[in-house]
């Protein structure tokens, strides 16, 4: 059985994993828009570490990030 988890935390998950998808899609046509790209997926790796830190509390690096393989 899974834990309870907030209407508002699975919401903010769901969220995350949709954008994260839509921006692996993403592509840009000039410096800004490459810009703002950049910032998005900087932003949303941030967001997905906060959401999804306490799952892997063993695989973080010295500043809390989740490690990739």
């Amino acid at each position: 059985m899974e834990c309870y988890e907030p209407y508002e935390t699975r919401k903010q998950k769901q969220y995350i994993i949709e954008k994260g998808n839509y921006l692996l899609k993403a592509s840009c046509c000039d410096l800004s828009s490459c810009d703002l790209l950049s910032s998005d997926i900087q932003d949303t790796s941030y967001k997905c570490n906060d959401l999804f830190r306490k799952y892997h509390e063993d695989n973080l690096d010295e500043k809390g990030n989740i490690l990739t393989e």
